[in-house]
């Protein structure tokens, strides 16, 4: 029930029936739904700034707008999952179940939903477009969209705050958790990622060109048709602290696949994550720089304590204090920051103490040689064929697709030998 002042009650009494509506609205601080409005847009539509909106457990078929207000729209008890799971937003055509698209800012609070679409519909969980809204204890599930976000699609310097959030069986392009482009800084915090799939790239999480801060959030069972199982990074800075990727598939990077950009990881656990590829069952990494620091990867053949099975397929170990020097190590098609033993013992090339990716040139890749024999021969070829409009094993102009363009290629330096 919406709380009233005493003048409030006294217009209310006294005042012309025509005024009872603008009254009541204009003193509303709580206001319930649907015992007040039958749904929560009108809900919205009435509240000004600083408002509270309290959604009583019920499924709401409606695509809602904040209008740029600074409100708290929220279950009956955010904190209790049967209360969560019982109070519904669906969407019920392609367009977002929640938009936040009016320059809404952190005191903009979206709390304890769970947000979906009807079964058979095709659309994102909520669209956030240059606003920096808050969601927290909300589940975003089984949200089809054919285009960029499954969960979430953030974009144009969005800079919203996530916390305590679940996202399981969301369905991209890419990013079928959470997909965020065109700078900002997100932050996800406490939340999980389970089982969600991109047929691109990004089954958890899509960045580009922002600055993400992630922390103690769980990466499982996630999958993609090309690169970064549990997170897919490019052209930004990444960091991830105490978080955790169990069982995440790709075809490259099983757990999270990094290009052109920093990656900081610290305190984050990788387990049991694979790449069909066999380049990067925890974390592949292009032309990008990686810091770790009291990191843990398992499940690996040799089972070692410390170990990365993301370079070139291979296993590296090491417990290097924070003195030891490090620089630029380069394989086939992509660079890492390594010691120079761990660089060499990988298989790598070591291009000097103190350098970095961005510094340095790394020699180029035997274009066309898919297995990594050093011969560009039939068994390549096979290769290649067996991936010609199925998927980008055989890619080799970087357009992740293998088609003819590939095969000319490939063609043009058969049994060619490698430089």
């Amino acid at each position: 029930m919406r709380t009233r002042s005493a003048t409030t009650r006294a217009i209310l009494f006294v005042g012309a029936v025509a005024l009872l509506p603008f009254a009541s609205l204009t003193a509303a601080d709580v206001i319930t739904v649907p015992t007040d409005y039958s749904t929560i847009q009108k809900a919205i539509n009435a509240a000004s700034n600083g408002d509270e909106i309290l959604v009583k457990q019920g499924d709401y078929l409606e695509h809602l707008d904040f209008l740029g207000k600074a409100i708290t729209v929220q279950s009956g008890d955010p904190t209790d999952p049967d209360i969560v799971a019982s109070t519904r937003i669906v969407g019920t055509s392609y367009l977002a179940t929640v938009t936040c698209a009016s320059g809404e800012g952190h005191a903009t609070i979206l709390s304890g939903f769970t947000i979906t679409h009807e079964a058979g519909t095709i659309g994102v969980g909520m669209e956030i477009r240059g606003a920096a809204p808050t969601i927290s204890y909300c589940v975003f599930t089984l949200n089809d969209n054919n285009g960029h976000g499954g969960g979430i699609y953030s974009w144009m310097d969005a800079q919203p705050s996530v916390n305590h959030c679940a996202f399981t069986h969301n369905d991209a392009l890419d990013g079928g958790g959470l997909y965020h482009a065109g700078g900002g800084d997100i932050t996800v915090r406490h939340s999980v990622f389970y089982n969600n799939n991109a047929s691109s790239v990004g089954g958890g999480i899509y960045n580009k060109d922002g600055s993400p801060t992630i922390t103690d959030c769980r990466f499982q069972a996630n999958q993609t048709g090309l690169n970064g199982g549990g997170v897919y990074n490019t052209d930004g800075d990444l960091t991830l602290t105490d978080c955790e990727f169990l069982d995440n598939d790709a075809y490259r990077g099983g757990g999270v696949y990094a290009i052109n950009s920093t990656l900081n990881l610290i305190g984050c656990e990788f387990s049991g994550n694979t790449a069909s590829s066999s380049f990067g069952g925890g974390i592949m990494s292009f032309e990008s720089e990686l810091i770790f620091d009291d990191c843990t990867f398992a499940g690996d053949p040799d089972d070692t304590d410390f170990t990365i099975d993301s370079v070139a397929g291979k296993t590296w170990s090491h417990e290097a204090p924070p003195t030891t020097l490090t620089g630029a190590c380069c394989f086939t098609d992509f660079c890492i920051v390594a010691t120079e033993a761990d660089c060499l013992a990988a298989g790598g090339t070591y291009m000097g103490d103190d350098t970095t990716c961005a510094d340095i040139t790394c020699p180029g890749p035997c274009l066309g040689d898919l297995n990594g024999d050093g011969l560009r021969d039939q068994s390549d070829l096979g290769l290649l064929l067996a991936s010609y409009e199925v998927d980008g094993g055989g890619d080799l102009n970087d357009d992740c697709l293998t088609d003819q363009a590939d095969l000319g290629l490939f063609l043009a330096v058969y049994e060619v030998p490698c430089p």
